[in-house]
């Protein structure tokens, strides 16, 4: 097995990294992409989509343990052979690519948008690479002590805010319930399991680092549930306080939501407790996939050592973002109608298909396991 790194996860640490992973960005985002399609019943849909969420990633959990001590890149082609593996795996390198590139987009927009609208996004988005570039060559260990730090903040900030929005909430605003069927409640749902649940995807690249294999299938889908309904808790705060056309109508409409938090003039301004979160659990998202991204490609290419590839994959990452998203209303658009398609393609439909190869090839993969350095 090619390993290129000593780092190892606890089981702890594993579940910290699955509950920030699933928060991500879709915690400021998500409210704002279910509720322009299900409207007022953007609430059920997340709830909707929070048992599918967990169905995937328990076959997440599953795929983890058919090869423990193996990468989702390495068994890949261990399954479906080289030159097809080589295809598969490439796929999923350029589904890494895209998700580190849209997410990282998306923190210099939110930043240029509503905290620092004089600032170039230029500028923070190369303060934000050059971070992430230097996380990633600190390797895997770095990154998640810096969510497990950072991780007691995150949810005491988002109590706090939940909490003071409670009085706020108005329960005729997701009134009249299924008032256009259950279509739009379907469609609405399958945006709300995909952004949360299926980015988590990128976990099992890093599956040969975690301890305790064992445990790992219980805390994979106890980590999504309960950053599952944290994300579902704002989404129906988002409704009941903001109503679903303004929620759907904001883009990062956590952010407008936080806005509303005013008590007799002492707590003002707590849209900072929702900004630093959201930063916070995007750049651990965000740099989860670059790192993805360079092992799996020193993976590919049997490359000795992964930290040659992360200067010049990041200066590509951060030309891209330019040249494939050119504003706002495109990417949202893509956001919201497409994005969701494509998680399902590659963090299910592909990986249903691999389990596939495997469930034909499953005696002879073993004892080639067995027999050779895998």
């Amino acid at each position: 097995m090619l390993k290129l790194e000593k780092g190892s996860i606890s089981i702890r640490q594993f579940t910290i990294i699955v509950i920030v992973l699933t928060l991500g960005d879709s915690i400021l985002i998500l409210p704002s992409g279910v509720a322009a399609i299900s409207h007022q019943d953007a609430w059920l849909s997340a709830w909707i989509g929070l048992v599918f969420g967990l169905l995937v990633v328990w076959f997440f959990s599953y795929m983890a343990g058919l090869f423990p001590n193996l990468s989702l890149i390495q068994y890949t082609t261990l399954i479906a052979g080289k030159w097809l593996g080589f295809f598969i795996n490439l796929t999923f390198l350029i589904y890494f690519f895209f998700t580190e590139m849209c997410v990282s987009w998306q923190i210099g927009d939110f930043m240029a948008t509503d905290n620092m609208p004089e600032t170039p996004i230029e500028s923070i988005e190369i303060m934000f690479f050059v971070i992430m570039v230097f996380a990633v060559r600190l390797g895997i260990d770095s990154i998640i002590r810096a969510a497990e730090i950072f991780f007691p903040w995150v949810i005491l900030m988002l109590l706090v805010l939940m909490i003071l929005l409670a009085t706020q909430m108005d329960m005729e605003r997701m009134r009249p319930i299924l008032e256009n069927g259950m279509k739009p409640v379907i469609w609405g749902s399958l945006n709300a399991g995909s952004f949360p649940y299926m980015e988590i995807f990128c976990l099992l690249v890093i599956m040969p680092h975690v301890k305790e294999h064992k445990k790992v299938k219980r805390n994979f889908v106890v980590g999504a549930l309960l950053g599952g309904i944290v994300i579902n808790i704002i989404l129906t705060q988002s409704i009941l306080v903001l109503g679903e056309y303004r929620t759907a109508n904001t883009y990062y409409s956590s952010f407008a939501l936080a806005q509303q938090v005013s008590i007799r003039n002492i707590a003002e301004r707590l849209e900072a407790i929702i900004a630093f979160t959201w930063i916070i659990t995007t750049y651990i998202k965000t740099t989860l996939y670059f790192y993805a991204l360079n092992i799996g490609i020193a993976q590919m290419l049997k490359l000795k050592d992964y930290k040659i590839l992360t200067l010049p994959i990041g200066m590509i990452s951060f030309a891209s973002i330019f040249i494939s998203i050119p504003s706002s209303q495109f990417f949202s658009n893509i956001a919201i109608h497409y994005w969701a398609l494509y998680d399902i393609a590659m963090s299910l439909v592909v990986p249903l298909c691999l389990l596939g190869i495997y469930a034909v090839r499953k005696k002879k993969l073993r004892a080639l396991v067995n027999q050779s350095s895998w």
